[in-house]
């Protein structure tokens, strides 16, 4: 997909936009998120809920999901 989306003046910019982030990133994991690899899926998640965790002890001072 992202490669059709080159050849579309309409959205250079967003292609622009996502083949920077794709390169920022380590390829092995994106592979593994695309290809829904178990291992990588559950240490994305758990990253996810820790920063979620972080950011409302940092402003909250007490982690609470209601």
């Amino acid at each position: 997909m992202l490669y059709f989306l080159r050849f579309i003046p309409k959205y250079r910019e967003e292609y622009q936009i996502l083949n920077d982030v794709y390169n920022s990133y380590n390829k092995t994991i994106l592979e593994g998120l695309l290809n829904n690899d178990e291992h990588i899926v559950r240490m994305a998640i758990i990253e996810k809920y820790a920063r979620i965790g972080a950011l409302d002890i940092a402003i909250h001072g007490v982690y609470n999901r209601d």
